[in-house]
């Protein structure tokens, strides 16, 4: 049985009117017969994104015309990840809120959640007030920069500081390294990285596909104190580009010396990538992940897309109180 399937039967609403005066047919579970409509909406209305298999669909006139659907992040299982998708020229008649109610009906009945978690292009104005109207509050841009490989330049103001205290830059590949360190590491720092949306617990089986499946060992770094892990970045290859997965710091150094660090890690990885071959990098900065973050303008120049979280979360009693009128 699917995450909806046990619920979605309770969660049509009456027929009625739109803004528009247009006949809109009650709101019911997507069924088979509902799949190639399903399918060509998402491509003109929600390109690049999956269709949905279950969820919630709403005709006008006998048109397919919106659809809604809910899942989950399992590394981040806290926060349902709802979808709203309504037709463009049906949009602005208060669909997408309908449907959006509907969705809500279904998941407020299940229980350990802390809420929805939305995320929609930056440029997107649309959107952004569509969920600003229901009650969303943005909590952090993420920004993914897609930029070309080179010789990347070395700082001597980095190196001095790694010689000063004493560091050694080792690859993932190294036979010295202890990769459950470097492992434990990530995982940590990736935990202390989202407050905002706690991960699963650390001996969770998922966190060793998420921090080794994909990896590229000889294109992995990790700064070493002895034994002691401050920094690492991981990475795997895509073709012939170069994708950072992870990059992270001990806590302790300034600011300025965690960024020094970093541009000292990052810069040897892009410089050995592009030894290795590989003509572009890809990497997304979390604006919670503060370290990382201020790093944006030292990256070379390339191609930038800024995505936006918002997080609307449950009350005391489990539930979303509803907002005022939503047009879409």
């Amino acid at each position: 049985m699917g995450i909806l399937s046990s619920v979605l039967a309770a969660a049509t609403l009456p027929r009625g009117l739109d803004r528009m005066g247009s006949t809109v047919h009650p709101i019911t579970p997507l069924s088979e017969r509902d799949l190639a409509a399903v399918e060509r909406l998402q491509r003109s209305a929600a390109p690049g994104t999956a269709p949905p298999r279950e969820g919630l669909v709403v005709r006008s006139a006998g048109e397919l015309v919106g659809y809604a659907c809910v899942g989950l992040n399992p590394l981040h299982p806290r926060w349902w990840k709802p979808s709203v998708v309504v037709a463009v020229r049906h949009r602005r008649r208060g669909i997408g809120r309908r449907l959006h109610e509907a969705l809500l009906a279904t998941v407020t009945q299940r229980p350990t959640r802390e809420g929805l978690q939305a995320g929609c292009d930056s440029a997107d104005s649309q959107a952004r007030g569509f969920l600003r109207a229901l009650g969303y509050q943005k909590r952090l841009d993420c920004r993914c920069l897609t930029f070309p490989l080179g010789r990347a330049a070395r700082s001597r103001e980095a190196a001095a500081l790694v010689e000063r205290a004493g560091l050694r830059l080792a690859s993932f590949a190294a036979p010295a390294v202890d990769h459950e360190a470097v492992f434990r590491f990530l995982v940590a720092r990736y935990i202390h990285e989202h407050p905002w949306s706690i991960p699963v617990e650390r001996g969770h089986p998922l966190w060793e596909a998420s921090a080794t499946d994909g990896i590229a060992q000889e294109l992995s770094f990790v700064l070493l104190a002895g034994d002691r892990v401050v920094a690492a970045v991981s990475a795997g290859r895509e073709g012939r580009n170069l994708a950072i997965v992870w990059a992270h710091i001990e806590d302790g150094w300034s600011a300025a010396e965690s960024d020094l660090l970093l541009k000292h890690l990052i810069g040897h990885q892009l410089r050995q990538a592009h030894l290795h071959g590989l003509t572009s990098a890809d990497i997304e900065l979390d604006s919670t992940h503060r370290s990382l973050h201020r790093l944006r303008g030292w990256f070379p120049a390339g191609a930038e897309e800024v995505w936006e979280i918002h997080q609307r979360a449950f009350d005391a009693a489990g539930g979303l109180a509803m907002t005022t009128e939503v047009d879409m």
